[in-house]
């Protein structure tokens, strides 16, 4: 199903809200990484910069077309490469027009290239191990693939189509064939019903773009998205969405104005998917209204640019004034960032230059938002991870909670006054249990206070590696975590 004409815009944009870091102007510690020069904008501003974001995302671009988590990275990912060409086929750099197009054009090569060489008899298009994949799944990167050359195949020179129509057909098989028998495509990842919610919008994409797409499967996967809407409790199932019932929401009502627009005589056209698409629109489609859900808009998790895309999508299928409406006060929430006069771009940081540049900071902030009954829940990683760099000002405002487990319950914040750093004034206290695995003397579970090296426990707690050998990688666990080396210990 097209999109409305009115959308595609908000759609680049979103995208483009990438990380930033607050700094006053002597945060960067001496010899490591400088931001970008400032640039003065008027504090009434409206609307988002896009100009911004957009040159440093070219600027991220490798040679061969693809991006990754880095600057001209050395692990590129056909997810991340996929996500960065949309965002320029919706701001009007196509494969054939805009003063971009020769980067499109390489995104689609690149994308191209690595669905000829996957294997055959896989789903997966990409090697394993992306942060794409572990917010996402193992196969997101096939499903959001289809979705780029599905949108680009139109606008590609003539020489190029041929090659990303077959291209695209391969996605939709490997798609089609990642689809389980309750319509959902899969159950890995932080939040599952994301990467169903890009395989279908894939299918569906390819389909309108010429591709040959199983229509029970089309029927299957919108059955499947508006099925986390219940009528009867007005409520969503966000077991498959992380918690977030604002996942489980959009990609409901986007499934919905698919079946609705459906052609008479198709499978999406059948009387119990109407009346069911019927259900969702008028008990799914309001809740996208509701401040406490739209709360969420970009902000949970490591996904927030395709949580962005799914979002807004949804609320495109709202008549057209409310659309402007939301886009207008999102735009006016987002744009202020843009004003403040230390708010820099940086990108993803390598993790060895991450202490460095903490170190630099003159404060640290964990910006969440009082009273909200998810953040209350959340054990928020920047905490550690200000504490662990010993940022010289680390002044947080973090209300003390209480933890309560099988073992009754203790204050796990307290005021430091003394401790590793005069200027801290909170740490995070407490016990955990941490899981030793692998190729040590003694793998188990252990009970270990929080703050503890991970040498201590690996060496100390868990007898280290076996007689004559070394660690050659350990991985902290947590979707996020990277693998890392010894001399990480």
């Amino acid at each position: 199903m097209p999109m409305p004409r009115r959308a595609p815009m908000l759609f680049a944009a979103a995208l483009f809200f990438l990380p930033v870091i607050a700094a006053s102007g002597t945060a960067i510690a001496p010899g490591h990484q400088s931001p970008p020069p400032e640039t003065t904008i008027a504090s009434s501003r409206t609307e988002p910069d896009v100009d911004r974001p957009l040159a440093w995302m070219i600027a991220a671009q490798n040679s061969d077309g693809s991006w990754g988590a880095d600057v001209h990275s050395q692990s590129p990912d056909v997810a991340t490469t996929s996500i960065a060409g949309i965002a320029l086929l919706r701001l009007g750099h196509t494969g054939s027009h805009g003063e971009l197009q020769a980067n499109t054009r390489r995104a689609v090569e690149y994308v191209m290239g690595a669905v000829e060489r996957a294997p055959a008899d896989q789903i997966a298009v990409q090697d394993p191990g992306t942060l794409p994949q572990r917010k996402l799944g193992r196969n997101i990167d096939t499903y959001v693939a289809a979705q780029f050359l599905s949108e680009a195949l139109p606008t590609l020179p003539r020489e190029l189509r041929g090659r990303a129509e077959a291209a695209l057909a391969n996605c939709v098989r490997r798609i089609e064939r990642a689809q389980t028998a309750d319509g959902s495509f899969a159950k890995d990842g932080w939040a599952p019903l994301l990467s169903s919610a890009f395989a279908a919008n894939g299918l569906h994409a390819a389909a309108s773009a010429g591709a040959a797409v199983d229509a029970r499967k089309l029927a299957r996967a919108d059955a499947n998205l508006m099925g986390k809407y219940d009528q009867r409790s007005g409520k969503f199932d966000s077991r498959e969405s992380a918690g977030v019932d604002l996942y489980a929401a959009a990609a409901s009502v986007v499934a919905a104005a698919r079946v609705q627009e459906a052609k008479p005589g198709t499978e999406l056209a059948s009387p119990q998917l109407q009346l069911r698409a019927k259900e969702v629109t008028n008990g799914a489609s309001p809740q996208l209204s509701n401040e406490r859900l739209l709360r969420g808009f970009g902000t949970y998790g490591g996904e927030e640019h395709v949580s962005y895309m799914l979002v807004a999508e949804a609320k495109a299928t709202a008549p057209a004034d409310e659309f402007a409406a939301w886009s207008k006060q999102m735009r006016a929430r987002l744009a202020p960032l843009l004003a403040l006069p230390h708010v820099h771009y940086l990108g993803e940081l390598p993790y060895d230059q991450v202490p460095g540049f903490l170190s630099g900071l003159d404060v640290g902030l964990v910006p969440f938002r009082a009273g909200d009954p998810f953040v209350e829940r959340i054990n928020p990683n920047k905490l550690y991870q200000y504490l662990v760099a010993r940022s010289p000002a680390n002044r947080l405002t973090v209300t003390p909670t209480t933890y309560t487990n099988d073992w009754g319950s203790r204050d796990y914040i307290r005021e430091m006054g003394v401790g590793i750093d005069p200027h801290v004034d909170l740490v995070w206290t407490g016990t955990k249990v941490v899981s030793v695995s692998g190729n040590v003397m003694r793998p188990g579970n252990y009970e270990v206070e929080l703050g503890v090296p991970a040498r201590e426990i690996i060496d100390g707690l868990a007898g280290g590696v076996a007689p004559g050998r070394r660690v050659k990688f350990w991985h902290p666990g947590g979707s996020s975590s990277p693998v890392l080396l010894e001399e990480h210990l």
